[in-house]
């Protein structure tokens, strides 16, 4: 390893760290990359930001990612992301490295050394708002905005190609790509500017969060007790089953009213549950929905059940953090909910899925 790729891993894993909590992040979600000439390199699905050393992170050959650029994709979504995978995958410069990241084709179509990708509730308050583009261009004119594409091949294409629309139009690449209903990418050159310009945005926004009367506060009311919580994870697992083994809980507060992000899918479901739970309740839940709930909204608190406690702590993490979106996104008309078909491709897809399920093995593990 040359002593500048070791220099960016150090580099990386500090950027890692400080972008990888629960202030920009959601379980395993988000990334952070670097490029040298030949290779990227990048955290592998599932695990998380804030636990990343430099040698955790996967090498990829670039002119090897370059092939999903000219991929002929299938027209069957689950065979094209196979595809898409696979070449992922025969990037990879160790074959035995752990799977990476699906949104590896995106750090890749950024020319900046440095690439961050997270979600923070202020920046989705925007990017999953009703007017999330005309504020983005108000506010951030040199950024690009993305409308809602599905993650992997298709949101890779799609920025892409807008990249490559606006490095003809402005002679440059944009630092800031706002990425509707799903969150940020930005890069740069040193970690220091990636941070300077991480702090530039969460400034302007916060400037226009103040003049909408919302601080970045952010408080739910009193944890309902021992007993209580025990109370409805008996009533929830006599209805569900193993599905709600175990539960966490949170004060109070109002729950986005269906699915925002592909991460607020992928950790606590689309919607949540909205009242009382009880047997009959619960039941009609499941035949409208296909599956449990993750997340119950009481007026006592919010509850979050799952067949192991990281999957019920991701849930309610989830569940708060799409509490915060809802309340920024006032700011710009209110939220913007992913329609039926961005949903099911979400729930179907196993690219999320492995996520999930690397992301709750890698806490059990430790």
């Amino acid at each position: 390893m040359t002593d500048e790729a070791r220099d960016g891993l150090v580099a990386l894993a500090a950027l890692a760290r400080e972008f990888g909590g629960n202030d920009h992040v959601i379980g395993g979600g988000g990334n952070v990359s670097f490029k040298t000439d030949a290779t990227l390199c990048i955290k592998p699905s599932g695990c998380f930001l804030n636990a990343m050393t430099p040698d955790a992170f996967v090498a990829l050959d670039r002119e090897a990612l370059s092939g999903i650029r000219t991929l002929e994709p299938s027209p069957d979504k689950r065979l094209r992301e196979r595809q898409v995978r696979e070449v992922l995958e025969s990037a990879l410069l160790d074959k035995s490295a752990r799977r990476p990241s699906v949104e590896t084709p995106l750090h890749h179509a950024l020319a900046s050394r440095f690439v961050a990708h997270t979600h923070p509730a202020p920046v989705n308050g925007m990017t999953c708002s009703r007017e999330g583009r005309q504020a983005c261009a108000r506010l951030f004119p040199d950024a690009l905005w993305v409308d809602y594409a599905d993650p992997g091949y298709v949101l890779a294409l799609t920025v892409g190609r807008a990249v490559d629309e606006y490095r003809r139009e402005r002679g440059c690449e944009p630092r800031a790509l706002f990425l509707q209903n799903h969150g940020l990418f930005w890069g740069a050159d040193t970690p220091d500017t990636l941070r300077e310009t991480y702090a530039r945005i969460a400034e302007a926004l916060r400037s226009e969060y103040a003049g909408a009367g919302l601080d970045d506060s952010w408080a739910t009311g009193p944890l309902p007790s021992d007993r209580r919580q025990e109370s409805l994870r008996a009533v929830c697992r006599a209805a569900v089953g193993d599905e709600a083994a175990c539960l966490a809980a949170s004060g109070p507060f109002a729950v986005a009213e269906g699915p925002i992000t592909p991460d607020h899918i992928v950790y606590g479901r689309a919607w949540a549950m909205i009242g009382e739970p009880d047997e009959a309740r619960l039941a009609a839940y499941c035949r409208e929905r296909g599956l449990p709930p993750r997340v119950i909204a009481c007026e006592d608190g919010v509850y979050a059940i799952g067949p192991d406690a990281h999957t019920a702590r991701f849930a309610l993490d989830s569940a708060d953090n799409g509490g915060q979106v809802r309340r920024y996104a006032t700011a710009f008309g209110g939220l913007r909910l992913m329609d039926d078909a961005q949903r099911a491709f979400i729930e179907n897809w196993e690219g999320e899925a492995y996520r999930l399920h690397v992301a709750v093995a890698g806490q059990g593990a430790g």
